[in-house]
């Protein structure tokens, strides 16, 4: 691996941006900002190439290539309106993933939260898509 490139974990706040967790160990985490994560979800492995450094600021990175996904599993909540039905990912308020039908499609309610398996990772301005596999029940009932 290139000197200039790190490795570690992205961890990913609601809001979009991120940090990664070095695998050396060495602080201070660096700043990723969402519209250079690459389409990468928490917890993933990641190569980060530095593009800022601030005084008084934690490093800024772009992330150069996703090493290795820790999940293609993910919960949300199944949501209906007017123009679109799918699954809004837990931990953000924009990532969305049109639904594949399946059987378990076909009968989940409205603000059931759902296990999703993602076929494509939702990106900044573009829908992922995947299919059901769990019914995990109603938003805040048996901590869901």
């Amino acid at each position: 691996m290139n000197k200039n490139v790190i490795t570690g974990k992205i961890d990913k706040h609601r809001s979009g941006f991120g940090f990664l967790i070095r695998d050396d160990g060495i602080k201070p985490d660096i700043y990723i900002k969402e519209k250079n994560q690459k389409g990468a979800m928490d917890n993933d492995l990641v190569a980060v190439k530095i593009i800022a450094e601030k005084k008084k600021a934690k490093p800024e990175g772009k992330i150069t290539k996703i090493l290795e996904r820790k999940s293609v599993n993910i919960a949300g909540t199944y949501t209906v309106n007017k123009k679109w039905k799918g699954v809004i990912l837990l931990g953000s308020n924009s990532k969305r993933v049109d639904i594949t039908e399946n059987k378990l499609s076909e009968k989940v309610k409205v603000g059931e939260r759902v296990c999703v398996h993602l076929d494509r990772i939702p990106q900044k301005k573009k829908r992922g898509s995947g299919r059901i596999i769990e019914i995990l029940g109603r938003a805040g009932k048996y901590s869901t």
